[in-house]
C-alpha cells in the first residue's frame, strides 16, 4: 500500500471488470476506500475482497444504476460506510449494437440509462451530499472517439458518450467555485465490453487500436496512470479536460 489517496473515499461504477476493476485495486493500493460498484455484485464482492486481502477497505455494492434513487442509494452506501465521498469515476458502460432502424427502443434505452443518465444522478448525489459541503472532490467520466466520430451501429452509444463530454464541461464550470475538479478521460483499451461486439467490430477496433505509439492494442492497466491523476492532487490545477488515454495524437483519435 502507498499513500497517495490516503484517507479519500472513491466510488466506481462498473467497478467489477475491465479498467473499472483495474482502477478499484489501483485507488486501493494508494490508500483509498473503495466502493466497488457493479450489477454483477458476486464480481464486485470478489475485488472488495482482494482489496481488503491486500489490506485496504472497500465495500461491494450491486445497484444497478440509471435511475435517480439508484444514484442516491450508491451515494448514501458510501455515506454509511465511509462517511464521505471524494472520487466519483464513473465508468458503468454498455452497449447494443444495431442501427436506427435495427435498434429496439428498449436497447437504446438501457444504453442511455447507464452510459448518460447514471452520470447524471450519481454525481448529483455525490456533490449534494458530500463534494459540495466538503468543498472538495473529484468526478472522472468516461467519454470516447465514437461521440466525436460516429460508428455505425452504434447511435446511441455515441449519442451517450457525447452527452458524458458535455456534462464534464459544463460541471467544470458549475463546480469550480466548490473546489471540486471534473475530468474525463477517452480510453483505448481492449475490455469485456469491446469483447462483446460483433466479430466485424471486433476486428476494426483491434486494426485500430494497435496503430499506437505502443504499437500493441492497449490493456486496461494502460490507462489506470491518467486515472490516478484525475482522482488524486496531481490534479488539482485541471479542470474540465477531456484526456485522451489512446497511444495516439488527438487528431487521429
Amino acid at each position: 500500500m502507498s499513500d497517495k489517496l490516503e484517507g479519500k473515499v472513491a466510488i466506481i461504477t462498473g467497478g467489477a471488470v475491465g479498467i473499472g476493476r483495474a482502477a478499484a485495486l489501483a485507488y486501493a493500493k494508494e490508500g483509498a476506500s473503495v466502493v466497488v460498484n457493479d450489477i454483477n455484485i458476486d464480481a464486485a464482492t470478489q475485488v472488495a475482497d482482494k482489496i481488503s486481502a491486500l489490506g485496504g477497505a472497500a465495500l461491494a455494492n450491486g445497484e444497478a444504476m440509471g435511475t435517480s434513487a439508484a444514484g442516491d442509494d450508491l451515494v448514501k452506501a458510501a455515506m454509511d460506510e465511509f462517511g464521505q465521498v471524494d472520487i466519483l469515476y464513473n465508468n458503468a458502460g454498455i452497449s447494443a449494437h444495431g442501427n436506427m432502424f435495427d435498434l429496439s427502443d428498449e436497447d437504446y434505452r438501457r444504453v442511455m440509462d447507464v452510459n448518460l443518465d447514471a452520470v447524471f444522478y450519481v454525481s448529483r448525489a455525490a456533490v449534494r451530499d458530500s463534494m459540495k459541503p466538503r468543498k472538495s472532490g473529484k468526478i472522472i467520466n468516461v467519454v470516447s472517439r465514437v461521440a466525436l466520430r460516429g460508428r455505425a451501429g452504434d447511435c446511441n452509444y455515441a449519442a451517450a458518450k457525447l452527452g458524458v463530454a458535455a456534462f464534464t464541461l459544463s460541471w467544470a464550470l458549475e463546480l469550480m467555485e466548490h473546489g471540486i475538479n471534473v475530468n474525463a478521460v477517452s480510453p483505448a483499451a481492449w475490455t469485456p465490453m469491446a469483447d462483446a461486439q460483433p466479430e466485424d467490430v471486433k476486428k476494426a477496433m483491434r486494426a485500430a487500436r494497435s496503430k499506437n505509439v505502443i504499437n500493441r492494442v492497449g490493456e486496461v492497466e494502460d490507462i489506470v496512470p491518467t486515472l490516478m491523476i484525475l482522482a488524486s492532487a496531481d490534479s488539482d490545477y485541471l479542470t474540465g479536460n477531456i484526456l485522451h488515454a489512446t497511444g495516439q495524437p488527438m487528431m487521429l483519435n
